[in-house]
């Protein structure tokens, strides 16, 4: 990964953020990197079921750690 410089305004407005206000962010950005890979998989597989684009997108979602 890659060294990132960020703007020293983004910096204050962090800094500013209590701790509930960063989780609140944390967590929607992980369901937004979680939602992207389902969708992904729904589109290609339009016959799939829900259940089974939710096997895959698990399935994908545990190799990417690795």
């Amino acid at each position: 990964m890659t060294d990132v410089e960020f703007h020293p305004a983004q910096v204050a407005a962090w800094q500013r953020l209590d701790p509930d206000q960063k989780w609140r962010i944390a967590m929607r950005a992980t369901t937004v990197l979680r939602d992207a890979p389902r969708r992904r998989i729904a589109r290609r597989h339009p016959d799939w079921s829900a259940e089974a684009v939710h096997r895959e997108t698990a399935r994908f979602l545990s190799r990417a750690r690795t």
